[in-house]
């Protein structure tokens, strides 16, 4: 094949454009492949559903927790610290002051702000009553006492009344005396009320006053100054006295003036009121009140960040248990809340992944096995957490013990470093919001320890140096650890978590090389490590293909030579391609004899002479079931195993179909000859590695058989490989597999690169002149001789002189 001048692929000698590898016309939609197309989406949505679904359980499960034991008495079964600052109502203390507020309950008296307003002004009502009586008879006397009586409930006694004469009556209506009295009376009810106060029960009020709980309030009320508790007055006997003895005599000293003394001490006895009263009705309220307000506002205790609220085995006082309770309802609330964040985040990084793989990574086939592949490494280092924290690892210690390495080192060995530096940065995010770590440091430990994973990982090249990686891990964490430290302004890290984090890394590596294992075998994959292995040229049945069918084993180096340089060409996984170049014709050691790589004496070559072309074709045919059996038999995995009749695919075996031919064209009584029955039967290449695999074995063929010990081109290397490549496109072997034109031109460009460094051109080296021969030619002789070297083609043979 060659290129026109647009740059597309096209036949030799024709002009005509190749049909493209389709198995309908343009235009055409093949309904069976429709249906096909149809059926992986829903496979594949339905994958992503149930690993998403998967996901969340597993989430769900790290969120879900072990509730603290809240039963008073009961023993912690762990340490508890506060995870946050947080109050709680501390029902002891609430309850001891209830206690304390009955036992030292208020006591409310009242102080009457008006009864002094109230004892003056009856007071001057006394006073205008005697002004306006006649006091000149004893009947007036009479009347003025009845008066006396019924507006003030005031009784002078007979003798009073008798001694009340007519002249001093007449005195005390005399305008200026009148006005001393009263002006006198005023000032000891002012000295009563104020300077004293009067009690209704001077012992209730000295007893409350000496156990602190009296409160004193105006009939405002507002708080009032208690007074002295022993010069109050005591309803009314001391009030009576304190008249008297004290006030009266201050204004009424002479001792004419006792009848007067005695008259004012009984009326200002009626006219004063007790001013300060207890009030068993407000003191009740008041302790109501009190009682109410402790109830809505009852006694709190906050806790501190970190702080201790109960060691194990220690037995829950109702403190402590009330903590704990409600650490439990608060973690159920933000499991909860953290569940529905986590369920919507995940879709997000679900959807977010899908679409780096689609833009990214576009050669990869996202079906259901391959979906499952990349949700499994977070996956599994999410449920090693959980299981951990059931197994009673704290939470806080979750940090150092997450196993991001893990993700690294299975994501870097089965897809690429850059797949893994996704998927650890999936599972840190997703461990670090559902676990109640310690937030930033934990993804910032995860992504350092997963990253050294996947970089480190990437020069693994047998299952023991996986170990390494984890002693690099554990070594990344160790730093990690002690600059988190640092930037905590901690003077130095815990030893505790150095050692976790290192050993985290060795752990992980342990991990890996079990799920390695056990991925490779339940989804019947073949990872990079594993082909690695396969093509050490250690395995058994390449050393059985070297020492049976040598020929075959020295096409197989230079097919892996080919498809090599083809597979890294266009970007395929060349891993896989050389794992499949080296067992795709392991079928041959069995019958070595039958194939032209292996036939030395002329009795291997009259090998199909005694034959017909038919048991000739199902000799060669058979190879390639005894190449399958072989691989099952040695254990190599499918993915191998499949190169083995899709390098082949249907192609014709042309020699005996040919001949075949000629004898049915020579014989009158041969059936007609089929040519399905001179095909492979198959399946075409499914991939591009396959198919690669295909080109490069007929190739190298072709070359092997047209160019070994011969002078060679580049011009005609390359007619060949285009000869060989064409004929496999138009006999529809690529109609399978994504393999387009720009590939072809690419690999048709590696394998004439390749090419021509197996049959390069050398310098002829002239053989060494014998000692009777004269001497080489000098001067302007040997060097005109110099300018025209002989150039010679060597070949594979001549070469390894």
């Amino acid at each position: 094949m060659a290129k026109d001048k647009s740059g597309s692929l096209r036949l030799d000698g024709t002009g005509s454009r190749p049909r493209l590898p389709q198995a309908t016309a343009p235009g055409i939609i093949d309904p069976r492949a429709a249906a096909e197309r149809r059926a992986n989406r829903v496979k594949r949505a339905v994958s992503v559903a149930l690993w998403y679904a998967i996901t969340v359980f597993v989430l769900g499960l790290v969120l879900r927790f072990e509730p603290y034991v809240t039963t008073v008495g009961e023993p912690a079964r762990t340490d508890v610290v506060a995870p946050f600052s947080f109050e709680i109502i501390d029902a002891t203390a609430t309850e001891e002051a209830r206690r304390r507020l009955y036992e030292q309950k208020a006591q409310i008296w009242i102080r009457d702000t008006d009864a002094e307003g109230l004892a003056r002004q009856q007071l001057n009502q006394f006073f205008d009553l005697v002004e306006e009586s006649e006091l000149d008879s004893a009947e007036d006397l009479r009347k003025f006492s009845d008066a006396l009586f019924e507006q003030f409930d005031i009784a002078l006694q007979a003798t009073s009344a008798a001694e009340f004469s007519a002249s001093r009556l007449r005195r005390f209506r005399d305008p200026l005396s009148l006005s001393d009295v009263r002006r006198d009376l005023e000032l000891v009810i002012t000295d009563a009320y104020n300077n004293r106060c009067i009690v209704t029960d001077k012992p209730l009020f000295r007893a409350h006053a000496g156990a602190g709980v009296l409160r004193l309030y105006n009939t405002r009320n507002l708080p009032e100054e208690i007074p002295n508790p022993e010069t109050v007055l005591w309803y009314p006997d001391e009030l009576q006295n304190f008249l008297l003895t004290k006030a009266l005599p201050r204004y009424f000293p002479d001792a004419d003036m006792a009848t007067l003394r005695a008259a004012a001490a009984e009326l200002l006895r009626e006219i004063i009121e007790p001013n300060i009263e207890y009030s068993r009705v407000k003191t009740d309220e008041k302790y109501v009140e009190d009682v109410r307000m402790l109830l809505e506002f009852p006694r709190r205790r906050r806790f501190a960040e970190n702080e201790s609220i109960v060691t194990r085995g220690e037995p829950l006082n109702a403190l402590q248990a009330t903590a704990l309770g409600y650490l439990n309802d608060q973690r159920r609330l933000r499991s909860t809340i953290k569940l529905i964040g986590i369920v919507i985040i995940t879709a997000v990084i679900f959807f977010a992944v899908g679409l780096y793989l689609r833009r990214f990574r576009r050669g990869l086939a996202l079906d259901a096995t391959t979906v499952a592949l990349h949700v499994l490494p977070p996956l599994l280092a999410i449920s090693i957490a959980h299981a951990m924290l059931l197994l009673g690892l704290p939470e806080q210690q979750l940090t150092y013990w997450f196993p991001a390495g893990l993700i690294g080192m299975l994501a870097s060995l089965l897809f690429s470093p850059q797949v893994a530096f996704v998927l650890v940065l999936v599972g840190a995010l997703l461990t670090g919001l559902a676990s109640e770590g310690q937030g930033l440091q934990f993804i910032v430990l995860a992504l350092f320890g997963g990253f050294a994973a996947a970089l480190a990982s990437r020069t693994v090249r047998a299952r023991g140096e996986v170990l390494r990686v984890g002693l690099y891990i554990g070594i990344v964490n160790v730093i990690t650890i002690t600059l988190l430290a640092f930037v905590n302004s901690q003077s130095h890290p815990d030893p505790r978590n150095l050692l976790a984090g290192f050993l985290n890394g060795l752990v992980c590596a342990l991990i890996t090389l079990v799920f390695l294992v056990i991925i490779e075998w339940a989804f019947g994959i073949v990872t990079d490590l594993k082909l690695l292995e396969l093509t050490g040229l250690k395995h058994p049945l390449i050393r059985q293909l070297e020492e049976k069918a040598p020929g075959s084993y020295q096409h197989v180096l230079n097919v892996v030579k080919l498809a090599e340089a083809a597979a890294d060409a266009i970007g395929a996984n060349y891993l896989l391609v050389r794992a499949g170049a080296y067992f795709h014709d392991i079928g041959k050691m069995l019958k070595p004899n039958y194939f032209s790589e292996n036939q030395v004496t002329i009795d291997d070559k009259k090998a199909h002479s005694r034959l017909t072309p038919y048991m000739s074709v199902l000799i060669i045919k058979n190879h390639v079931k005894e190449g399958m059996e072989l691989g099952r038999k040695f254990g190599l995995p499918q993915q191998i195993i499949d190169f083995i009749p899709q390098h082949h695919g249907t192609d014709l075996i042309r020699y005996f179909y040919s001949e075949a031919l000629r004898r049915y064209e020579e014989s009158e009584t041969m059936d007609p000859v089929r040519e399905e029955d001179f095909r492979y039967p198959g399946p075409k290449p499914q991939s591009i590695e396959t198919a690669i695999v295909m080109l490069a074995d007929t190739v190298e063929a072709t070359a092997a058989s047209k160019f070994t010990g011969g002078q060679v081109s580049e011009d005609e290397l390359r007619r060949a490989v285009q000869t060989s490549i064409t004929t496999k496109f138009n006999d529809g072997q690529f109609d399978e597999c994504p393999l387009t034109l720009a590939h072809l031109s690419q690999i048709r460009e590696a394998f004439v690169r390749s090419l021509m460094a197996r049959y390069h051109f050398r310098v002829a080296y002239p053989a060494l002149p014998r000692r009777d021969q004269p001497p080489p030619p000098s001067g302007r002789e040997a060097r005109s001789e110099a300018t025209s070297p002989s150039i010679a083609v060597i070949g594979p043979a001549a070469s390894a002189t």
